[in-house]
């Protein structure tokens, strides 16, 4: 019965899914430090190319390694189906009002505000908040049995890594990958 619970979970489980129910979470850390304003703006497209999407499917394959065989299977399918790299990605800031666009998916919210619910990318509802630790976007997605971080942080002008971080106490470990998007350079960057 405790497999069939967890099958049921992962079937459940996506980047920022979960089970309907929300749990009661605890109110957001304030932000302390300071994103630049060069995280926000255009467009950015994926730039990690398959080096980085094998990442991906590696750190899936690491977490549930542990799992039995016929849960370990099912887990890594759906894991790495909604654990697909974005080919776009969107950050725009208007003083406390963050907008985070992931494929088309787009999130709103207030920076340190509490929970708002917000349809993941299975069509769950979850717990979703943003806040700024040191000079990284945090975008947290919490459903009943876990939950998906999103850390943006700036690289260079034209450079933007999401760290993610996807975690459960039903699964043996986290699943850790960071993702690369570029902007494209401003006419005064280009060459």
């Amino acid at each position: 019965m405790r497999i069939l619970t967890l099958i049921l979970w992962l079937l459940l489980v996506g980047c920022g899914g979960g089970a309907t129910s929300m749990p009661d979470p605890a109110p957001p850390k304030a932000s302390e430090g300071a994103v630049p304003d060069a995280l926000f703006g255009a467009a950015l497209t994926f730039d990690g190319g398959d080096g980085e999407r094998s990442q991906v499917a590696k750190s899936v394959d690491r977490a549930t390694e542990d799992m039995n065989l016929i849960a370990r299977g099912i887990a890594r399918s759906r894991l790495k189906e909604t654990n697909r790299a974005p080919e776009t990605i969107e950050l725009r800031r208007e003083g406390d009002r963050l907008t985070v666009v992931i494929d088309g998916r787009r999130y709103e919210g207030l920076l340190d505000a509490p929970p708002i619910t917000v349809k993941g990318i299975t069509g769950d509802e979850v717990a979703m908040t943003f806040r700024i630790s040191g000079d990284q976007l945090l975008q947290t997605f919490r459903g009943e049995d876990g939950g998906r971080e999103n850390a943006f942080s700036l690289v260079d002008a034209t450079t933007v890594v999401m760290d993610v971080r996807v975690f459960s106490p039903r699964l043996p470990a986290d699943i850790v990958y960071a993702l690369t998007y570029r902007r494209p350079p401003t006419s005064e960057e280009a060459p």
